[in-house]
């Protein structure tokens, strides 16, 4: 990208503030070609989901603002070891209403400065927290805690260290660098150039910013000393006695002789309807086995009108779908494309393109991902059916496995359960009194 617009926000309104200081050096160190332009919160009123129906024009603002530009930094000091209110404030304004948030698939950094060593750090581990469902793209290093000294930054920007001056600009570089990726788009699992559209900055939330060591984040994504890995999500709905084939339409899938198609139907709840909401606004790419694609590709490209399904249709059709088949089928949907003979390993490829991947029904292709361990997240909609027949998510000869539960089970007003689970290693046995 040869000119780049990155947005600040600063999370203090004082007059005296070193974070704004701080956010003035970034802005006069930015690279050629790198404009960084102030995207203020002092003016919004205190957020209250009354205002949903009717935003004032500051708060429009304050959301175009973010929406018009390539990057955003947000510059943080820390109070009572958390984040200003004021900068909490801005954050709800920018995530609603719902669904139309204005940080997903923004690529974000985070920086602060304060005159304890840690400079900042409690601060940007709970606005990570406050952010990790936003989905935006964020960078993992460097991290940004700047320890501030007297007479460090001038009111103005100037600094008077060298050694910080040059932090502040490999910082800015590596965000750089960030932005230009997102914006350029990536390569393909099978490193041909991706012909599928980047996904537009829709509403949502800005990821979780990498920890310098390898590990995992609050929200369980793998992460690398110095990048964020993507994560690949499993979303199944299945019966009591783990029946997951046609849940959504009698003639879905057949083979087998299977009666009982669209029995998800007379028992979805509202509760569960707006978690699959939430789960398809996150992802910025779609997996699908050849069955369940074809029916996706005949139903959604004509439903990207409105609210409701119009809002999953044009999230659909701004994504990357990418396809396993054991033929070569033509795929006429727009951005589909095959994943390619060894279709697991390709979706472990995800993970270096993509920030949250789905993979959703398509049960067969499923079964091979889940004895491979090939995903982050299985998220498991089981509802008060029992069926007798049909394809199981874990059918007679399963690899032995044991899942660890993420988060508290949701429970659906008309009984469904969703349980979101993580990979967790080997089967393991023991006896009640070990």
């Amino acid at each position: 990208m040869s000119n780049r617009t990155i947005g600040y926000i600063v999370g203090s309104i004082s007059s005296t503030s070193i974070n704004r200081r701080l956010a003035k050096a970034l802005e006069r160190l930015a690279p050629e070609g790198t404009t960084l332009v102030e995207i203020p919160i002092q003016d919004l009123p205190f957020y209250s989901p009354d205002y949903d129906a009717d935003f004032p024009e500051v708060a429009r603002d304050f959301k175009r603002a973010i929406e018009d530009v390539d990057g955003v930094i947000i510059v943080t000091p820390e109070y009572s070891r958390s984040i200003p209110g004021v900068l909490k404030n801005a954050l709800d304004w920018a995530a609603r209403p719902w669904g139309q948030g204005s940080f997903n698939h923004k690529p974000t950094a985070i920086i602060g400065t304060s005159q304890g060593g840690i400079a900042t750090a409690t601060a940007q581990q709970h606005l990570k927290a406050i952010l990790s469902h936003f989905n935006a793209p964020t960078l993992g290093q460097p991290e940004g805690y700047v320890q501030t000294t007297p007479g460090l930054f001038s009111e103005h920007g100037e600094i008077t260290s060298d050694e910080t001056a040059a932090f502040l600009v490999s910082y800015l570089e590596a965000f750089n660098a960030l932005v230009d990726r997102y914006a350029h788009g990536s390569s393909t699992p099978d490193g041909s150039p991706s012909t599928a559209p980047v996904p537009p900055r829709r509403a949502g939330a800005v990821a979780l910013a990498a920890a310098a060591s390898p590990g995992e984040d609050e929200d369980g994504r793998k992460r690398g000393g110095d990048h964020m890995t993507g994560r690949i999500t499993i979303d199944l709905f299945v019966s009591l006695d783990g029946v997951a084939q046609a849940p959504g339409a009698p003639d879905e899938d057949r083979s087998g002789g299977f009666p009982y198609g669209g029995w998800q139907a007379p028992v979805m709840g509202e509760v569960e309807g707006r978690e699959v909401a939430r789960g398809i606004e996150e992802m910025d790419a779609l997996v699908l086995g050849r069955r369940t694609y074809d029916i996706f590709a005949a139903y959604w490209p004509h439903h990207v009108e409105g609210d409701g399904a119009g809002r999953i249709g044009r999230t659909f059709a701004a994504i990357p779908k990418y396809v396993a088949s054991r033929g070569a089928p033509e795929l006429h949907w727009q951005g589909a494309r095959l994943l390619g003979p060894d279709a697991v390993q390709a979706v472990r490829a995800l993970r270096d393109v993509h920030e949250q991947v789905h993979v959703i029904g398509s049960v067969d292709f499923v079964q091979s991902l889940l004895a491979a361990s090939a995903f982050d997240e299985l998220r498991l909609y089981t509802y008060p059916v029992v069926i007798g027949r049909g394809k199981r998510v874990f059918p007679e000869g399963a690899a032995p496995a044991t899942l660890a539960l993420l988060g508290d089970p949701i429970v659906s007003e008309k009984g469904a359960v969703l349980l979101r689970y993580a990979p967790a290693g080997a089967l393991r046995t023991g006896e009640m009194g070990d």
